[in-house]
């Protein structure tokens, strides 16, 4: 006659049977993930926004925020960042005018929001504290393009010494009239609000001087749509295009700054070919 919802199971068991007050001594939660930290049971609810929790509020790390895949109350789409008392609520578009930024601070070096490290420093200006698993889905894109010929002029660098900032863009290809610019992002980095993205973009161009700049930015994880592009054809489609750009087989805007964005959200073949101008 119970009418509570169930969460508890023997543990490897996927189905949630019993409630709290009904469970047996050997029972298990299947229903929430639990922290990642060895021996620890307790339920997670930490991890770097947009990506699903993995750590307790005791052995959470630096920058992991309760509930990092809060939707906006609005929209219901976007990643919140703002709110108050520590409770996450809107997105840029959204936020009221007594909500702040719960989750980025500007970093003392480049002056962009962003995560921040204990020296309050972004992932951009010290690459170092921030590299984690995520860069082999990275190395493995930049593996194939090498395979393929296409070794870049840089990889992972500060553009000409730091002269202008302190961005480090995945790989550059600069063929004197025009640079490309590759980007791997990771879950479409949505951990980031797009604001700081299109600034971050604007802020590589310049340093070229008034040469264009043709950004790709490529994710090699899930998005949302009716069919998911294998990870092989992803390297190769992004390879293709490349050589495309060299090669002068396809036309370009003329635009100071554009951007094409691979196997975002809502991605269709289309958008292979669909430039947006940077502002």
């Amino acid at each position: 006659g119970c009418k509570t919802i169930p969460n508890y199971n023997i543990s490897g068991e996927k189905i949630a049977l019993y409630c709290s007050i009904h469970k047996t001594a050997d029972m298990v939660d299947v229903k929430h993930k639990t922290c990642e930290f060895p021996g620890c049971k307790t339920i997670a609810n930490y991890n770097k926004p947009g990506y699903s929790p993995i750590f307790c509020t005791q052995h959470k790390t630096q920058n992991m925020i309760k509930n990092p895949t809060k939707k906006c109350n609005i929209c219901k789409k976007n990643q919140a960042f703002y709110g108050k008392n520590k409770t996450l609520a809107h997105c840029e578009e959204h936020k009221l005018d007594n909500e702040i930024n719960l989750v980025e601070k500007t970093c003392k070096s480049c002056g962009l929001d962003y995560l921040l490290d204990d020296k309050e420093l972004c992932e951009f200006c010290n690459p170092l504290k921030f590299t984690t698993g995520r860069l082999a889905k990275q190395n493995a894109l930049m593996e194939y393009l090498d395979i393929r010929g296409l070794e870049g002029h840089s990889t992972d660098k500060i553009i000409n010494s730091g002269e202008c900032g302190k961005e480090r863009p995945d790989r550059i290809y600069d063929l004197s009239d025009k640079i490309i610019i590759l980007e791997c992002d990771e879950n479409q980095h949505k951990d980031r609000q797009c604001v700081c993205e299109q600034q971050r973009m604007i802020n590589i161009s310049n340093s070229f001087g008034g040469t264009p700049v043709y950004f790709i930015r490529w994710n090699p994880d899930k998005y949302k749509s009716l069919i998911q592009v294998p990870i092989n054809i992803r390297h190769k489609v992004c390879a293709d295009i490349i050589l495309d750009i060299i090669n002068a087989r396809i036309q370009l805007p003329k635009n100071l700054t554009s951007v094409i964005y691979l196997y975002f959200d809502n991605f269709n073949q289309d958008d292979i070919t669909n430039w947006l101008k940077v502002q």
